[in-house]
């Protein structure tokens, strides 16, 4: 039976805080309470909230960039699957609420961005396309 950590932390503006606290946070729930599958809360690398176009794109992660290769490499250090929401550049420099399944190697198993946005959500992203 696979053990799941539902981890709950707030996000601030500080990027850089917000990767250590993801980190620590998986590692205490994959450490302590030996959790296979470790879901952090939305909006993981900046809370929501924006000065304009340009602070939300200046905060947004790309696949691949250092903050995602730090959850991926903790992911296959602990050998557990690990959801993280976050705002993300996709093709075309639309701007999507994304959650991603990092697998126990480390690698990106799975991908959803948000279908329906909330509120001032719809003045920075674009919903998932079908």
């Amino acid at each position: 039976m696979v053990r799941v950590a539902a981890l709950q932390f707030g996000s601030g503006p500080d990027v850089e805080r917000n990767l250590e606290t993801c980190l620590r946070m998986i590692d205490r729930a994959a450490r302590d309470d030996r959790a296979g599958l470790l879901v952090l809360p939305e909006f993981c690398n900046h809370i929501s909230w924006y000065d304009d176009q340009a602070h939300a794109q200046r905060v947004a992660l790309r696949l691949g960039d250092d903050f995602l290769t730090a959850i991926a490499e903790r992911a296959r250090e602990h050998g557990a699957h690990v959801v993280i929401n976050v705002s993300l550049w996709n093709e075309g420099d639309r701007l999507t609420i994304s959650s991603l399944l990092y697998g126990p190697e480390g690698e990106l198993e799975g991908r959803a961005d948000k279908q329906t946005l909330m509120g001032h959500e719809n003045q920075f992203f674009s919903p998932a396309q079908a």
